[in-house]
């Protein structure tokens, strides 16, 4: 089904159309020339200038194919909410994706920013790499393909079963107007076709909410998705005082990895890594891509020293199993234990701290 959804966008003269809200930004001048060299599925990316939200709203209403939205989040709460909720409810359109830019990111409510506004991706621009912005922007028409055709998949089969629905009506009118001897073949095969469509319909629904949730590249979760299981288990931890522990493992160096060897290289580097990760968890662990160069794991009921050997059994074992051009990847990790009135935020900051502190000490590491 994801090549399916590949081939269709993957055109010559597809133009992926960006809005770049309140354009006069310092960051939307470094934008241009990253977006002007994209090239995604052999499309090139449009951007359409917009000087403020009221007259974004407009420009969503004349191009109803906006692939993507870059809004400024200013100091004032929520300042983007009402156009969002425009967008969502007003324009009901739930494929175009929302990169969130600040200056100021760290102030944000993470959490309730990602489950409330259905945001793709947060960029500080004082800190991020130009890398890491075309990333971000690559993730994102990732996403908005698979969605856009998913949605336009379910109305297509939604307009044949109301076909079906009225032609099934219309045949049992018929048939009460004919005499007993009818056959009755025909209608049981449209009910058949009915019943197999509201399948699809079923199916597609559920790779719908997939997508929501996990990494379109590893098929693991994605960081929306773990940190609300995430917050669900520190909050049993604090009630039944129970034992937890965070793994954040991070690809050094993944960024020139990306520049040197392209997409497919580095995206099959991280499948592998996943595969490894799978097999040396337990069914109760739950693995998530937490960053472009992140995953993260959760060990429910596990304690320090247990999580640290487990640290050194993962290491050797990718050492062994993930290679590029027969040479061992460098990974730094870290490590973060539940302890009492714990939240969500102060737990994985602790992990991204040992991370952090790893990779600065890592001689390999650029």
């Amino acid at each position: 089904m994801r090549d399916t959804v590949m081939k269709q966008f993957a055109s010559a003269n597809k133009i992926y159309k960006i809005i770049v809200v309140e354009s006069e930004s310092e960051f939307f001048e470094r934008l241009v020339p990253l977006m002007q060299e994209i090239e995604f599925r052999g499309g090139k990316c449009e951007f359409v200038k917009s000087c403020d939200m009221k007259n974004a709203e407009i420009l969503v209403k004349e191009h109803t194919d906006i692939a993507l939205i870059f809004l400024h989040a200013t100091k004032e709460k929520g300042s983007y909410s009402p156009f969002i909720d425009f967008l969502r409810n007003t324009m009901r359109n739930k494929s175009a994706r929302i990169i969130l830019y600040s200056e100021q990111l760290e102030s944000l409510p993470l959490k309730t920013v990602l489950s409330e506004n259905d945001i793709h991706d947060f960029i500080n621009t004082q800190n991020i790499t130009d890398q890491k912005i075309v990333i971000s922007i690559l993730s994102a028409l990732h996403c908005y393909c698979i969605i856009s055709t998913m949605e336009n998949r379910i109305e297509q089969l939604e307009k044949e079963n109301r076909f079906l629905s009225e032609e099934l009506m219309r045949k049992n009118a018929l048939l009460g107007e004919l005499p007993s001897e009818v056959d009755g073949r025909q209608i049981e095969s449209n009910m058949n076709q009915l019943l197999g469509r509201n399948n699809l319909l079923e199916l597609l629904d559920e790779e719908l909410e997939r997508l929501a949730t996990h990494d379109a590249v590893t098929d693991v979760l994605n960081r929306k998705k773990f940190e609300n299981m995430l917050d669900i288990a520190v909050s049993h931890c604090n009630r039944y005082k129970t034992s937890l522990s965070l793994i954040l493992l991070a690809v050094n160096n993944y960024m020139n990895i990306v520049e040197l060897y392209g997409d497919h290289t580095s995206e099959d580097l991280l499948k592998k890594i996943v595969n490894v990760i799978k097999i040396k968890t337990r069914k109760s662990d739950v693995i998530a891509r937490w960053d472009k160069d992140k995953f993260i794991i959760m060990f429910p009921e596990a304690k320090k020293q247990e999580t640290l050997l487990y640290i050194g059994n993962l290491r050797k074992t990718l050492d062994a199993s993930v290679t590029l051009e027969g040479k061992r990847l460098n990974y730094s990790f870290g490590i973060a234990c539940f302890e009492q009135e714990d939240s969500l935020k102060s737990l994985t900051k602790r992990a991204e701290d040992t991370l952090h502190a790893e990779r600065n000490a890592c001689k390999n590491y650029r």
